[in-house]
């Protein structure tokens, strides 16, 4: 019997594998496997930035058919066969909504992977949408994979359809050892794939260029990211924003991987300084003036066993080093953390249970440098006057990390289960806070400015930092509390003239002081379903 539910699960899994992937996107169900299979121990360790080019991908894939259980070899086999090159069409319909509003959703593209040389590769893909509603207006499913912030608002109309193009390409050089990488993509960066502090997979795609050494016991990677700056209210866009990124990795026991890493966010010039690979950003931020926002932070992955993984994630802007080595608690805490576990059990319907806490402290993702109350109040966003913000931890108007506001927490829990052939089952629930860290807290009483979002730096109106003899995390009277829980399905159905698929997502929502509005509580019942097609 058990060799039938092995074979049934190898099924399932190689449909899966034989979707239209592409490498260019970290949503690609590809890198979730990949991080299932390291923590079996059938991959040594993953390079933290993602996505992968083809030649590790071919790398990882063939250690996985050497090392790993059946279902998982032929997992990876069958991933290995749909990466061929070659370019292969996807056509996708479906609708999203929020109780009553249904939004229609037309999606035609053609993704694209070609190896033209075995050092050289692409990975590329283009999507054409028909959407009902304009960027910026959407409807968005919690967990679910949204086009939206990739696109640039510059529409065309077919009847009450908005068209929006959207195009993502990288090209890649080197081995798998050793390996660069350009392109217009999205990313991720750390031991949490899908929901990381440092770089989300949900962030819109930038401007990429990686390179990355991957050697037995240790790794180094370097980062550059091309930013879009929005100014005070999130809107608009400015260039010459970007980001450095840089982490060494160690594996310092068997199954036990430690890593140092650190960022700079910069714009209105080009910094060569800070691509030196082997330089320390803060130390090269003072060189250049201290005008910019430098971080650091540590991770970690720790394989306790063949099918359970702790992993840890802290990303610091600044803290109270003084205060804290005097014993004083009650100090900065500017950063964000997360820890998790995920288990990965070899056998049974379930595939992976993964938990985790993120914590997003007061002013985390914000800046020296946004525009005082005062100034905010000459701003107006319709006009030329509101000014590009180059310090924040924004990109196109939204948060390059977690997709949590400032001075919020989570407790998630996602599991992945293979019921019946060609079906894929995702339950999960999520438990949130989050308030305003300026409220009450004598930086102005004007809320519109002071509203702790990522515009909101936690400064007066003088410039003074109103968070630096105190931490205010979750202490507010008023709070927005969250409970979600979400189920997702997957049918996919190899045929010759095609894979066809159907996926159905469901969240309930429950929130209370939602928007931080005292007593506006209530429930909401958010979904999507599309069908697909693709080679």
């Amino acid at each position: 019997m058990r060799k039938v539910y092995l074979a049934i699960v190898a099924l399932v899994v190689c449909v899966a594998g034989l979707s239209a992937q592409s490498l260019y996107d970290p949503y690609s169900t590809i890198y979730r496997d990949l991080d299932i299979w390291a923590g079996r121990g059938y991959i040594d360790s993953l390079p933290p930035v993602r996505p992968y080019p083809p030649q590790l991908v071919e790398e990882l894939l063939t250690s996985v058919m050497e090392r790993g259980d059946g279902p998982s070899a032929d997992a990876a086999a069958a991933y290995y066969h749909a990466l061929l090159p070659g370019a292969r069409p996807v056509l996708k319909g479906g609708v999203t909504g929020v109780g009553d509003t249904v939004v229609p959703v037309i999606r035609a593209g053609l993704a694209a992977d070609f190896a033209i040389e075995d050092w050289l590769a692409v990975s590329l893909a283009y999507d054409a949408w028909a959407l009902k509603q304009a960027v910026g207006e959407e409807t968005l499913v919690p967990g679910v994979y949204s086009p939206y912030p990739d696109m640039v608002n510059d529409t065309s109309n077919i009847g009450s359809f908005i068209v929006l193009q959207n195009y993502n390409a990288v090209m890649s050089v080197g081995s798998g050892s050793l390996y660069f990488q350009a392109g217009l993509n999205r990313g991720s960066f750390g031991p949490f794939p899908d929901n990381g502090i440092v770089l989300g997979s949900q962030a819109p795609h930038a401007g990429h260029f990686s390179l990355v050494y991957r050697g037995h016991r240790w790794t180094a990677s370097m980062l550059y990211l091309a930013l879009s700056a929005s100014n005070q209210f999130g809107t608009d866009r400015y260039p010459n924003k970007h980001m450095v990124l840089h982490s060494f990795d160690f594996m310092v026991l068997p199954g036990l991987e430690l890593g140092f890493f650190e960022s700079v966010i910069y714009g209105d010039r080009f910094e060569t300084l800070y691509l030196a690979p082997f330089n320390f950003l803060f130390q090269a931020q003072g060189v250049a003036g201290f005008y910019d926002n430098s971080l650091l932070g540590l991770q970690g992955t720790w394989r306790v066993s063949p099918d359970i993984k702790l992993m840890g994630q802290v990303y610091v802007d600044d803290i109270g080093f003084n205060d804290l080595a005097k014993l004083r608690f009650d100090t900065k805490y500017k950063f964000a953390g997360q820890a998790g576990l995920a288990w990965t059990p070899v056998s049974g319907p379930l595939s992976s249970l993964e938990l985790d806490y993120t914590a997003i402290m007061p002013y985390m993702y914000t800046h020296n440098g946004n525009l005082s109350a005062a100034d905010f109040a000459n701003e107006d966003p319709s006009t030329a006057n509101a000014k590009p913000i180059y310090s924040n931890y924004l990109h196109m108007g939204k948060s390059l990390g977690a997709d949590l506001l400032p001075n919020s927490d989570r407790l998630s829990i996602r599991t992945l289960w293979y019921l019946f052939p060609l079906t894929k089952l995702r339950l999960g629930a999520e438990f949130m806070h989050h308030g305003n860290a300026s409220s009450n807290s004598g930086i102005s009483n004007d809320t519109t400015f002071n509203n702790g979002d990522y515009h909101d730096d936690g400064r007066d109106d003088n410039g003074n930092a109103t968070f630096q003899d105190t931490t205010r995390f979750l202490t507010q009277s008023l709070l927005e509390t969250t409970l979600r829980g979400s189920l997702g399905l997957e049918f996919a159905l190899p045929t010759k003239l095609g894979r066809f698929a159907l996926d159905a997502d469901v969240v309930l929502e429950y929130g209370w002081n939602r928007g931080l509005v005292s007593g506006d509580c209530g429930l909401s019942v958010l979904y999507s379903i599309s069908a697909s097609w693709s080679l």
